[in-house]
C-alpha cells in the first residue's frame, strides 16, 4: 500500500507551477533546470484522501534534491530523491510529454490500471525502487 500511496502521490505532479518562486514554469521545466519549487494538493481517489507537499531543493554536490511529503489518513510518507542531471531530464521529459498530449487533458487518476500503463508511472517506479535514487519513509 506504501508504495501505491507514494507513485500515485508522485504521478499527480503533472503540471504544477514554480509559481510560489515568482517563476511561472511547469514542474518538469524546474526539475530540469534543479529550480526551487513547492506546491501542496489533496487529492482523493478511492478509499483515501491523500495531501501531497512537493519541493524541489536545488543542487547539492551536483544532484538535485526533491521532498516530498504525503500524508493520508493513517500515516505520513516522506520521500526524499536525489537525481543527477539525466534523471532530471529524463523525468521531466516524461512529464512533459504526458502534460502536452491532448489525449490526457480528462485522464482518471482513480483509475490505478490505466495510471499504472503511464511512462511517468514507470519511470517514478524506477527511481522510487533504487534506494541510490530515493528513499522513502514512514513516520
Amino acid at each position: 500500500m506504501k508504495n501505491n500511496i507514494v507513485l500515485i502521490s508522485v504521478f499527480l505532479v503533472g503540471s504544477s507551477f514554480c509559481a510560489a518562486f515568482g517563476n511561472s514554469n511547469s514542474f518538469a521545466e524546474c526539475l530540469k533546470n534543479c529550480q526551487e519549487y513547492y506546491s501542496s494538493q489533496t487529492v482523493s481517489i478511492p478509499s483515501v484522501e491523500l495531501t501531497t507537499k512537493r519541493q524541489i531543493l536545488g543542487l547539492d554536490k551536483g544532484l538535485c534534491r526533491y521532498k516530498e511529503t504525503i500524508s493520508s489518513q493513517n500515516s505520513v510518507y516522506t520521500v526524499n530523491c536525489k537525481f543527477d542531471k539525466q534523471q532530471r531530464n529524463s523525468l521531466a521529459k516524461v512529464v512533459e510529454d504526458f502534460d502536452n498530449n491532448p489525449n490526457n487533458e480528462n485522464f482518471d487518476m482513480n483509475d490505478f490500471d490505466k495510471v499504472q500503463n503511464t511512462e511517468v508511472y514507470e519511470t517514478w517506479t524506477k527511481y522510487l525502487e533504487d534506494p541510490s535514487i530515493c528513499e522513502i519513509s514512514t513516520q
